[in-house]
């Protein structure tokens, strides 16, 4: 008897039975039923006074005297949570960067190839990790990047840690540190300034390609440096040969102390406030302000106060390396040989004028 009552409380639950008797499961009779997964193992929740747990395709069940209550509810599988993240994020972008995003997230959380992501569909979602991708997918739908949402972003093969005290690497940035290991790969020995760091995404790169370099790097935000140390432990195997430092790239009192360096190289604020509106909210409401924009009335700022202060601190063939805004390569160049430097702009991979490299004109004695 005493199984047979036990019967008929997991079918009234199962089936949704309506029991006027027992109270302890009401159906509402708004939707098909959810499959059920046979693999799946019942949840028993503790007693609680009012207890309603809902599900996308199921009745919501109601509780409130049983000491415990078995649900039966089916398990998600990868093959379901990436259909899900990626439709939802579908409202969001375009199907290709939803469908990136989508991978990345997956090939993080369960160490599975993209290429294997489909194979594996059928595999079952954990509890645990449903809480996860729930709470990822919350964060993203909120606008928040991906790269933040992960706490990794990839730059030149390599993975970076950021957060929002830096910048997420772009892949224009990947071209102008190509450029430089270009230019400097038969002189590995160089002495190198990156100015800005952020994450220390181009000096690393620099210095990990370049092995007999030393680089000195340095960013106003303390946080920031905090992150790009972090990434130079991780990233380097001598790491000595770097020295992080919180310092304002404008303060000339500073420059004064310092010593001639072969490269230097800057990513600067160079977003005029007046772009704003073009921007994504992803990139507005998240990365660093201090790090992107500059005043309409002077979006060259860094950039002069840069090539000025440079002058005496580049060695007799140093170069000058800068990511600009894509609406002032021309601007860049005057500017440049106004200051006594010759210089070459680079289109990137979209055809926008992206990078630019500058040397001093020294009249031979």
């Amino acid at each position: 008897l005493l199984q047979d009552d036990a019967m008929r409380q997991i079918a009234s639950v199962v089936e949704f039975i309506p029991s006027e008797s027992s109270g302890q499961a009401q159906a509402q009779d708004d939707g098909p039923e959810a499959p059920r997964n046979s693999k799946s193992p019942s949840l028993l929740v503790p007693k609680s006074p009012s207890l309603a747990i809902s599900q996308s395709n199921n009745p919501t069940i109601q509780h409130s005297n049983n000491p415990t209550f078995p649900i039966f509810a089916p398990m998600s599988t990868l093959f379901a949570e990436i259909n899900r993240f990626r439709s939802l994020l579908g409202n969001l972008y375009d199907s290709g960067e939803a469908n990136s995003i989508t991978n990345l997230v997956f090939e993080e959380l369960f160490h599975i190839p993209q290429i294997r992501l489909k194979l594996t569909g059928e595999l079952e979602i954990k509890p645990e990790e449903k809480l996860r991708l729930d709470s990822i997918l919350e964060r993203l739908l909120g606008h928040e990047p991906v790269q933040y949402v992960l706490g990794f972003a990839w730059f030149m093969d390599e993975r970076f840690l950021v957060n929002e005290s830096t910048l997420i690497p772009r892949p224009e940035t990947e071209e102008l540190v190509s450029w430089i290991i270009d230019e400097w790969k038969s002189r590995p020995e160089a002495t190198i300034l990156d100015l800005g760091t952020g994450s220390g995404c181009i000096g690393i790169s620099l210095v990990k390609r370049l092995p007999d370099a030393r680089l000195l790097a340095i960013d106003k935000s303390e946080a920031a440096i905090h992150t790009a140390r972090i990434n130079a432990q991780q990233l380097l195997k001598d790491p000595h040969h770097t020295l992080f430092l919180v310092q304002d790239m404008l303060d000339p009192e500073w420059w004064e102390q310092q010593v001639l360096f072969d490269l230097i190289v800057s990513n600067p604020p160079y977003v005029r406030e007046q772009e704003k509106g073009e921007m994504a909210v992803q990139v507005l409401d998240y990365e660093p302000p201090l790090a992107l924009f500059v005043p309409d009335t002077d979006p060259l700022l860094y950039y002069g106060a840069i090539a000025e202060l440079a002058k005496s601190h580049l060695t007799k063939n140093g170069q000058l390396f800068f990511e600009i805004n894509a609406a002032f390569g021309a601007d860049m160049q005057e500017m440049l040989a106004s200051l006594g430097y010759k210089s070459e702009v680079r289109r990137d991979m979209q055809g926008k004028d992206r990078m630019v490299k500058a040397w001093l004109h020294r009249s031979e004695s």
